[in-house]
C-alpha cells in the first residue's frame, strides 16, 4: 500500500495509488488535478495551472509570477524592476553580464578588464580568438598561429600556408601551392611546369596563361600541337596569336602566308 508519491504525482486516498499531475510544469497537485506548486521555469497561474515563464517574459528562465522575473536566459540580464530580461550585447563584445553596465563574461575576441570595477570588454590583439590581456594571446583565428604570446598570419611564419595547426605544420596551402609530405608548402609550378594550382605534385588543375590542361593533368605550351599560338584552351583550340599570326577560327596562320612581306597581322587580309 503506498503512502506517499513522487513529484509530479498526487495521492488518492480512495484507491492509495499515486496518479500523475496532468498539467504540463505542474510539480505537486491535489486530487482534483490543481497544482499547488510548479517546475522551474514555470509559475503558478490563479487557475491552479502551470505557464511557463518566458511564455510572458521572453528569455525568463525563473520566476513567481507572470510579470516578476527571478533569473534570464544566459546572455541576457533582468531590467531594474525584473519585468523583462534584457540583451547583454548592448555592452560592447559581452556575451552574460550581471547588469546593463557591467559584463562578466566576454565574447571570442575579447577579454574582460574588471580594473574599473564593472566588467568592460576590451578587443583582444589582432589575429587572437581568446585573449588574457592586450600583449597575450591565448588562442588564436583560423589562419593564425600562435608564437610566443602573439598571433602571426600562417604565411608568415610558413610560406604560402593559408591553415595551419602549428607553426611549423601546415593544414591547408593557399592557391599556387600544394602540401608536401613534411606538412609544409611547395610551389605547384616548381613540380609541375606552367601550373598555377595544383592538389598535389602531380595533378594539376589550372594552367598559367600560354598553356593548357592536358588529360593527364599536367600542362603544356600552347604552340607546341598549334604553332604560333598564345594563349588556348585545350590543345586544338587557340584563342590567341603570336606576333606574326593571326587567328583563323581556332588555329594561327602565318601572315606573310596570306600576304607577301607581313610581318604582322590581325586576319588575312589586314597587315599590321
Amino acid at each position: 500500500m503506498c503512502s506517499s508519491c513522487s513529484i509530479g504525482f498526487y495521492f488518492n486516498g480512495t484507491d492509495s495509488r499515486c496518479y500523475h499531475c496532468s498539467n504540463i510544469g505542474c510539480l505537486t497537485c491535489n486530487s482534483s488535478q490543481l497544482c499547488l506548486g510548479c517546475s522551474p521555469g514555470y509559475y503558478l497561474t490563479t487557475t491552479a495551472t502551470c505557464n511557463l515563464c518566458h511564455s510572458s517574459m521572453k528569455f525568463c528562465e525563473s520566476c513567481s509570477s507572470a510579470n516578476v522575473c527571478e533569473e534570464c536566459s544566459f546572455g541576457y540580464v533582468l531590467n531594474p524592476s525584473a519585468t523583462a530580461c534584457l540583451i547583454c550585447s548592448t555592452i560592447a563584445g559581452c556575451f552574460d553580464c550581471a547588469s546593463l553596465t557591467s559584463c562578466s563574461v566576454c565574447e571570442n575576441g575579447y577579454y574582460l578588464d574588471s580594473s574599473s570595477g564593472q566588467g568592460v570588454c576590451v578587443v583582444c590583439p589582432y589575429g587572437c580568438l581568446t585573449c588574457t590581456d592586450l600583449t597575450h594571446c591565448a588562442t588564436c583565428l583560423p589562419g593564425y598561429t600562435i608564437q610566443g604570446t602573439a598571433c602571426q598570419l600562417c604565411q608568415d611564419v610558413l610560406l604560402g600556408c593559408e591553415l595551419c595547426t602549428t607553426n611549423t605544420t601546415c593544414a591547408e596551402c593557399s592557391n599556387g601551392y600544394y602540401l608536401n609530405a613534411f606538412s609544409t608548402c611547395s610551389l605547384c609550378r616548381s613540380a609541375l611546369k606552367g601550373c598555377s594550382f595544383c592538389t598535389t605534385p602531380s595533378v594539376c588543375t589550372y594552367c598559367a596563361v600560354g598553356f593548357y590542361l592536358t588529360a593527364s593533368n599536367t600542362c603544356d605550351f600552347c604552340h607546341t600541337p598549334m604553332q604560333g599560338c598564345q594563349v588556348c584552351t585545350s590543345g586544338s583550340t587557340c584563342v590567341s596569336c603570336e606576333n606574326g599570326f593571326y587567328l583563323s577560327g581556332s588555329t594561327c596562320l602565318m601572315c606573310d602566308s596570306v600576304m607577301a612581306g607581313c610581318i604582322e597581322c590581325s586576319s588575312s587580309s589586314t597587315c599590321l
